[in-house]
């Protein structure tokens, strides 16, 4: 089984600002402008690496998520009354 380290040298990752590790694969060329102005990719598609010591950070979001498992431990989201978490099965 690959390290984290060599899973993030593999695939070129580069640690993501609301935990984990990430790297952008597609960006549309369409935009979208937000209701605040703001003008963004309609759609991008991003490889996501989640380890138990630097899990992701619950956020809102302006737009939808779709997330896809392709190695490792399961991994559930949970929200316990006061927050939302990440955690491996």
């Amino acid at each position: 089984m690959k390290t984290k380290e060599e899973w993030i040298k593999e695939l070129d990752l580069e640690p993501h600002v609301e935990g984990g590790y990430f790297r952008q694969t597609y960006k549309a060329i369409e935009t979208v402008e937000l209701p605040d102005k703001r003008i963004r990719a309609l759609s991008t598609s991003i490889l996501f690496l989640l380890t138990n010591q630097n899990p992701s950070h619950f956020h809102l979001l302006s737009s939808d998520e779709i997330w896809y498992y392709h190695f490792g431990s399961c991994a559930y989201c949970a929200y316990d009354s006061s927050r939302w978490y990440i955690r491996s099965c």
